[in-house]
């Protein structure tokens, strides 16, 4: 089975500790992270909470648009939690609305690598 492998400190609006917590971690290769996608990005803390907000950011030319592969935003906290309760925990504190929804964490291309595990 393929993995996508966190190979250095990613990008983000997370606390660095935080961040650093990601490297060396598998995260099973699935439909939406089997290549990378193209698409405008946001902050996890700095999302745009309501659709107005949104469409705002994009008119205002807010967003990056980056090549980034795409991981289950629930499944990659529960991963997470196996290297660092407390890292995970940061996210289950100030990320909750990424952990109820079917929402996806982006990792650029240069902060990871496929690996066979």
């Amino acid at each position: 089975m393929k993995y996508l492998r966190v190979k250095c400190v990613p990008n983000g609006e997370a606390p660095l500790w935080v961040r650093e917590k990601w490297v060396g971690l598998d995260f099973p290769i699935t439909i939406t992270s089997q290549k990378s996608v193209n698409i405008h990005i946001t902050g996890v803390l700095s999302k745009p909470k309501n659709v107005l907000s949104t469409i705002a950011g994009y008119l205002l030319n807010k967003y990056e648009r980056k090549n980034v592969y795409l991981v289950n935003a629930q499944g990659a906290v529960s991963i997470l939690n196996t290297a660092s309760i407390e890292a995970a925990n940061w996210w289950k504190e100030n990320t909750p609305y990424l952990l109820k929804l079917n929402s996806s964490l982006c990792f650029e291309e240069n902060e990871i690598e496929i690996v066979d595990n």
